[in-house]
């Protein structure tokens, strides 16, 4: 009904796609090695080395595992500082200090679950130029958002981009060729982002262990990687790997932007929602039980119990939202 122009515009990303830096908020070793996994094959690829060998924002000399390990620390519930070692025998390097004290900033880590993404910016080492490198590359295409603080446990690699599948490999693989030369890597994100193209949003993957044998070199994928002059990737643990992703997604962010232009100006309103639909129910399962004479066997087919009727109307299948944003 608007005039002039007036329209919105919608996005909807999946968050199950992306590294969720929330995973050691669970407190489990296993959910620290996870994240320190995956953020260590994020940050892999040599051409990043420039980023960690210089000064930070905060003039302070932050490497990888550095980084990996703030990252960690801000969001697991414990006093031990992590060392983001996956090949180490140890979980972590003593206890927590007091670095951002140290350096003249009013707050400490937080021990808690990150409430929203921007809140990364306090991390220590995360600066501009690691922003727009590893966590958001172009503001104006979430999809191209690369972590996420919102996901589940597990990865979607059926629609985990590229980045996020080279991620994942090289973080259980870091000595591979792929992860180790240039050319291998632009080769394996141009053959993931053509097989994308082709199937048009069709599930590459039927199951968690055929990424494995694809990285593995075996399927019609596998072909096309060593026809592009990829060499079969050797993990250290295949079990691991499968542990880390899935091929189903249940969180969605929503982005909704309405414009209306006018006389000297544009106005501009959006929204950002995350929806959890981890408990949302199918439409119509509500009416499972009124097929065949309702559940009591003596009640008339299409009849429904008072019970029945409070479940129908209980059924919720639009999901829960867990975090808004208006600008």
């Amino acid at each position: 009904g608007l005039t002039g122009g007036g329209h919105y515009e919608l996005k909807i990303v999946d968050e199950d796609s992306k590294i969720n830096i929330n995973t050691a908020a669970k407190g489990l070793p296993s959910a620290r090695l996870t994240e320190g996994t995956q953020l260590l094959g994020l940050f892999a690829p040599p051409s990043f080395n420039p980023m960690f060998e210089g000064r930070d924002a905060d003039n302070q000399f932050s490497d990888r595992q550095t980084i990996c390990g703030a990252i960690v620390d801000w969001a697991d519930d414990d006093e031990d500082l992590y060392g983001c070692d996956p090949r180490g025998a140890s979980d972590s390097k003593g206890a927590e200090d007091n670095f951002y004290q140290t350096i003249g900033l009013g707050y400490r880590r937080k021990n808690a679950a990150f409430d929203s993404l921007d809140e990364l910016r306090l991390v220590r080492g995360v600066s501009d130029d690691f922003w727009s490198t590893f966590v958001d590359p172009d503001p104006t295409d979430p999809h191209k958002r690369v972590l996420t603080v919102w996901g589940q446990d597990k990865i979607n690699i059926n629609t985990a981009n590229a980045q996020t599948l080279l991620t994942i490999t090289c973080g259980e693989a870091p000595d591979a060729a792929l992860c180790t030369d240039p050319v291998q890597m632009m080769g394996f994100l141009q053959a993931v982002s053509l097989v994308r193209s082709f199937t048009m949003g069709a599930p590459l993957f039927q199951k968690p262990g055929d990424f494995v044998k694809l990285m593995e070199g075996t399927g019609p994928m596998g072909a096309m990687l060593a026809a592009l002059g990829v060499t079969p990737v050797k993990f250290k643990s295949p079990s691991q790997v499968t542990k880390q992703v899935g091929i189903k997604s249940r969180m969605f962010s929503i982005y909704a932007e309405g414009v209306v232009p006018g006389f000297k100006r544009t106005t501009r309103v959006k929204i950002h929602a995350v929806v959890d639909f981890r408990s949302a129910s199918e439409i119509g399962d509500g009416f499972g039980g009124l097929q065949n004479g309702g559940g009591n066997g003596n009640q008339p087919a299409g009849q429904a119990t008072p019970e029945q009727l409070a479940a129908i109307q209980a059924a919720n299948p639009a999901g829960a939202i867990v975090y808004w944003r208006v600008e």
